[in-house]
């Protein structure tokens, strides 16, 4: 469920603007999905994803894409 929701994400623009992935097992693959969707985002500016083991490689993919699309502040 967590996937599709990321698939969709960039294709769908939801109208929330916090999102709170915190505690679930997004891993580096994830983060790289969720990545993609944050660079062409306008409407989440809160990101949350604590506890989701993205490691090193899918944190450097997710601080690109906010650099990239500075929309998502914190």
């Amino acid at each position: 469920l967590l996937l599709l929701l990321l698939l969709l994400l960039p294709t769908t623009q939801p109208t929330w603007s916090t999102l709170v992935l915190a505690d679930n097992s997004l891993c580096e693959s994830g983060a790289r999905v969720l990545s993609d969707a944050l660079a062409v985002n306008t409407t989440v500016t809160d990101l949350d994803v604590s506890q989701c083991s993205v490691g090193d490689e899918g944190l450097a993919s997710l601080v690109a894409a906010m650099m990239e699309n500075p929309t998502v502040l914190r």
